[in-house]
């Protein structure tokens, strides 16, 4: 948890001379981030910053009973589409709809199921009802969906509990990120080759085709992800161990261990204001004496052809 930037924060039940949320920060032992060290850009880190994304993935458990049809008659496989509980898909523009309409539409050998809050709506069902391969559900138990071997795919906002359960399942993903940490877990997936992008403002059914086609066809993403798979089952603790027993280790010795917590830093010494300064002042200083070197050159030499001049004036004469 961060709390840089909200130190003029407190809830209102504390009282007036309550600690600060920056004494609070200084007095941190361990930072528990839900974060994967195997995914991840290249980042600096301490020993006191604690990695514990997929703390408390859910079980897989059994598929929904009226699924189960539609896993039967998908030749290639299921493509599952959720933009979270977050993303009110309600408000989606006809517009949108339809490109993901028409985008699915071409995959005739794949079934997709697509996760909306207002599938029971009647101007829905009717819509939805046409097209043999689009089925939309209300809720669906997505750990279970995508633990079924014929999931080929996730389309996604970029949510990380999203990731860290396609990871887990091994599920390719193709992400639509909507706003905050979403660019981020979205870009996430492109670096390490797990997943393709998609632009919210500018999708169309022929960009939404050809991250389907990428996703579905190209097998690297298939094989990546399923590295990624292994790796977090493989790991050497789970992330509630390593939760746990950092909770009992800090509880022990704590008063220790505060003794290596970094210091406060000022804002100066925190964005090296300092370090940035003397850096400029060298370049500006570099600067000076470059241009006083070379107008110095300049200046003799300038004088050195005049005076050769002069020289060859006087005789001739």
């Amino acid at each position: 948890m961060k709390l840089r930037g909200f130190s003029g924060l407190k809830p209102r039940s504390l009282p007036p001379n309550s600690t600060s949320n920056a004494d609070l920060a200084a007095g941190v032992i361990y930072s528990f981030v839900n974060s994967l060290e195997f995914l991840n850009f290249p980042d600096f880190s301490t020993a006191q910053i604690k990695q514990v994304g997929g703390i408390g993935m859910p079980k897989a458990g059994k598929i929904d009973a009226f699924l189960q049809p539609i896993f039967e008659k998908a030749k290639k496989g299921v493509v599952w589409l959720s933009f979270g509980s977050i993303v009110n898909t309600k408000q989606m523009s006809p517009a949108i709809r339809g490109a993901f309409i028409s985008a699915f539409s071409r995959f005739k050998d794949y079934q997709f199921l697509w996760q909306m809050e207002n599938a029971d709506d009647p101007e829905i069902k009717s819509i939805f009802e046409a097209i043999p391969n689009i089925h939309v559900a209300k809720w669906v138990n997505q750990p279970a969906l995508l633990a079924h071997p014929k999931t080929k795919a996730m389309i996604s906002h970029g949510g990380i509990t999203g990731l860290f359960e396609a990871i887990n399942f091994g599920v390719p993903l193709i992400s639509v990120p909507m706003f905050m940490d979403q660019k981020r877990t979205a870009a996430l997936t492109k670096y390490h080759g797990i997943g393709v992008i998609l632009d919210k403002y500018t999708l169309t059914a022929d960009s939404i085709s050809e991250a389907l086609e990428a996703v579905l066809e190209n097998p690297s993403y298939k094989e990546n992800i399923l590295k990624k798979q292994a790796m977090m089952k493989d790991a050497p603790q789970r992330p509630e161990q390593v939760f746990l027993d950092a909770v009992i280790y800090a509880t022990k010795y704590g008063d220790e261990l505060k003794k290596v917590n970094i210091p406060p830093m000022s804002w100066v010494q925190y964005f090296c204001v300092d370090a940035a300064l003397f850096v400029f002042a060298v370049f500006v200083t570099a600067l000076w004496v470059t241009i006083f070197a070379a107008r110095k050159l300049g200046t003799v030499v300038a004088c050195q052809l005049v005076a050769n001049k002069k020289t060859k004036s006087e005789k001739i004469a």
